[in-house]
C-alpha cells in the first residue's frame, strides 16, 4: 500500500484496489480481482479480511484467525505460515468486498 492509497483512504475512506499474489486463493485472485479497502471502524473479528502494512509500504491481505495475546494471528487463505500482527501499529484496513 502506497503514498497515494493512504492518502484516498484518509481522504474517501475507502479505495479500490487490484491485489497482486496467490495467498488468498481461491477467493482472490491476484490480478484479476479488485476489493474495496476501508478504514477500520471496529475491531476485526475472527474471519474477517484485512490489510497490514508490512515493512514500509507493502500493502497485505489476510485473514484474521485469531486475536491472542494483544496480536492478531493472522493468515492467508493458500498459506500455512501464521503471521502476528500488533493491532496498534500494522493494522491498516478491512477489506469488505472482493468483486
Amino acid at each position: 500500500m502506497g503514498k497515494g492509497q493512504l492518502e484516498l483512504l484518509e481522504r474517501d475512506g475507502r479505495y479500490i484496489s487490484v491485489p497482486n499474489g496467490i495467498s488468498m486463493l481461491p477467493m482472490i485472485r491476484g490480478r484479476k480481482d479488485a476489493v474495496v479497502v476501508e478504514k477500520i471502524k471496529d475491531k476485526p473479528k475472527r474471519y474477517d479480511l484485512v490489510m497490514y502494512v508490512r515493512g514500509k509500504e507493502l500493502g497485505v491481505i489476510h485473514r484474521v484467525i485469531k486475536f491472542k495475546d494483544d496480536k492478531y494471528i493472522i493468515c492467508g487463505d493458500n498459506c500455512w505460515q501464521l503471521e502476528y500482527v500488533e493491532p496498534k501499529q500494522r493494522i491498516a484496513q478491512i477489506v469488505i468486498a472482493p468483486y
